[in-house]
């Protein structure tokens, strides 16, 4: 989960680092664990191409033959039909003769205009296209024009979350993302602020001020940060982990572990689905449900009974559970 986390922080370096002229992503795809399920999303660098979005996971599809990919629209649509919003992807020969142009979708492309009729050619490697003197030219970031903004991709409009702070999101407007705060969280799949911690892994803040090992994020029962050993110094970029589903952090033990076993007071429901989970509190007597990974209800077992989150029933048998029992 951390390397995926890794992963979605170089593609966003990517998409925002005007200087970059990669023109092939490791994988677009992990695009879709910033959005909500049913955003489209244009393939950077290709006009035909979208990854249609769903639980953070995306699908690659092409456009039928003639259409492109209108982000506005969200559909395929003919050229001639593209929004205002989608220069990008409009035929840069239009109306032009006897003109070489640079592709947006690569540093090294080109294109002669032959009487409105784009004819494509690349550059030799060291060289990007120069179109101000229309030629080849040694490797410079100012020829570059390929995608620089994530919001080039999506709807104007569209709000996506911020892999490193749960808190914050940006806003696509005019094509540009603009940074937005929420005093809890954001939700990306409501696309709104909310006040519970999101499913997907993102970084609450965290000092690692006189600590060193393993530690919750003090925000939910699945996240912890690694400080590491600087001796006399504070790690100032301590690592965030996530438990694997099913799984919940036991500060005591500084481990991920079977979630009767720890001790977490935050939201035990957190990616766990539709069950009833013990509570913190009562001598196991109490239980909470849950429903799509959030709490619904609390409620207590009747009579001497406790309850028993294993078997999902409130039973006669003394339950001890290191979550519940508080020994």
């Amino acid at each position: 989960m951390f390397k995926k986390s890794l992963l979605i922080l170089n593609l966003l370096f990517y998409l925002n680092d005007f200087g970059a002229c990669v023109t092939t992503l490791t994988d677009p795809r992990e695009l879709c664990s910033l959005f909500k399920s049913g955003t489209r999303i244009r393939n950077p660098g290709s006009c035909t191409e979208y990854i249609d979005c769903s639980n953070s996971t995306g699908v690659m599809y092409s456009c039928p033959s003639l259409q492109k990919f209108d982000r506005s629209a969200q559909s395929c649509v003919l050229e001639a039909k593209l929004s205002d919003g989608d220069d990008y992807c409009r035929n840069r020969c239009l109306n032009i003769n006897g003109k070489w142009v640079t592709d947006p979708a690569t540093c090294k492309g080109y294109f002669y205009c032959d009487n409105g009729q784009p004819l494509q050619g690349y550059c030799d490697n060291g060289y990007y296209f120069n179109e101000a003197k229309s030629m080849c030219d040694f490797e410079n970031v100012n020829y570059c024009n390929i995608i620089p903004e994530i919001c080039d991709l999506v709807p104007d409009g569209t709000n996506y979350r911020n892999s490193t702070d749960c808190s914050t999101y940006y806003q696509c407007k005019n094509g540009k993302s603009v940074s937005q705060k929420c005093t809890k969280y954001f939700d990306v799949e409501t696309s709104a602020c909310g006040t519970k911690l999101p499913e997907y892994p993102c970084v609450p803040k965290f000092d690692c001020k006189n600590r060193k090992g393993f530690y919750s994020d003090g925000v939910s029962c699945r996240g912890y940060f690694y400080c590491r050993d600087y001796g006399k110094e504070n790690d100032l970029s301590p690592i965030f982990m996530q438990c694997p589903t099913g799984k919940l952090f036991d500060q005591t033990s500084s481990s991920c572990t079977d979630p009767t076993e720890s001790d977490c007071s935050y939201n035990r429901c957190q990616g766990r689905g539709d069950m009833d989970v013990q509570t913190n509190d009562d001598n196991c007597r109490s239980y909470t449900v849950c429903k799509n990974g959030e709490e619904i209800e609390k409620k207590r077992c009747s009579g001497d009974k406790f309850f028993d989150e294993k078997s999902q029933a409130c039973v006669y048998t003394l339950i001890t559970y290191k979550c519940c029992d508080g020994k």
